[in-house]
């Protein structure tokens, strides 16, 4: 059981929370954060409310960092959300990558390849991601895994089930994919989730409410700097897989997740104003 004198949250035998009860919360508070409008709309379900996730909006807001949400700096029309086709896969055509193909560290390509017709209806035009496009899975238990697209000319398309999200110009990608990956872009996605059963992000009504410190453009590079050195050992590792060599892909892929969680952890350091730069 956690207690405070404002909130009270019980636990079962499992360690799993059964009840919260929330004191510090007036009905015009809860009413005020239901308005509809662009950047707000009605959330009255219990889980939204959990104190860890008004935790981290407040570390956010402490940053000393200027904050913009995803609805100023996302371009909303270019966003991707992939076909709806039913799963046709075929012996060859082009690659049709499933939530299992997204890893921690970017895209597994040799884990159960399936494809897809070109241009058929599990490959519509302007389905294909693109360089620099962040990938994030918007639905079910993996609600939150991201990456974002390195190669040059992706010769893949991707499932329905995750976003292909472009930004605006002055905004890095890599920074916007790591900060979704850290502790302050994970909790707001969990706490704008929504739905009964399978769990969904809205583009509409909850993507555009995610708030990002925008750190200096230099640093932003330099994070991006950072996730491509770690990608060329992701990319080895994948080789090496396909290749049959586990041995070298094994060696390859942890050196990437420490590279990766490292890169995270410097990225979360300079959110916070404790340290200026991730090198």
């Amino acid at each position: 059981m956690t207690n405070s004198k404002t909130q009270k949250i019980i636990k079962d035998n499992r360690g799993e929370e059964v009840v919260m009860i929330r004191v510090d919360k007036e009905i015009n508070n809860i009413i005020s954060a239901c308005q509809t409008n662009k950047l707000k709309w009605g959330r009255w379900d219990v889980k939204y409310w959990h104190p860890k996730y008004e935790k981290n909006l407040i570390k956010i807001n402490d940053s000393p960092w200027p904050k913009k949400s995803f609805y100023e700096i996302l371009e909303m029309n270019d966003v991707i959300q992939g076909s709806k086709g039913v799963s046709e896969y075929k012996k060859s055509g082009i690659q049709y990558l499933t939530i299992e193909n997204i890893i921690f560290t970017g895209f597994d390509y040799t884990y159960k390849p399936k494809f897809v017709e070109p241009n058929g209806p599990m490959d519509v035009q302007g389905s294909r991601p693109k360089y620099g496009y962040v990938v994030l899975v918007r639905t079910g238990a993996t609600i939150g895994k991201v990456l974002v697209v390195t190669e040059k000319s992706p010769n893949y398309t991707v499932t329905s089930v995750a976003y292909k999200l472009k930004f605006k110009n002055n905004i890095n990608p890599f920074y916007i994919c790591i900060f979704l990956k850290s502790s302050f872009g994970q909790l707001q996605l969990h706490q704008l989730k929504n739905g009964t059963g399978v769990e969904n992000l809205n583009l509409d009504s909850e993507v555009p409410l995610i708030i990002v410190p925008m750190i200096s453009r230099l640093v932003q590079k330099n994070i991006e700097s950072g996730y491509k050195k770690m990608s060329q050992f992701h990319d080895k590792a994948i080789e090496a897989r396909k290749e049959g060599d586990e041995l070298e892909y094994k060696k390859n892929i942890e050196i990437a997740e420490k590279m990766l969680k490292d890169l995270i952890s410097k990225t979360e350091a300079v959110i916070r104003g404790e340290r200026d730069d991730i090198i």
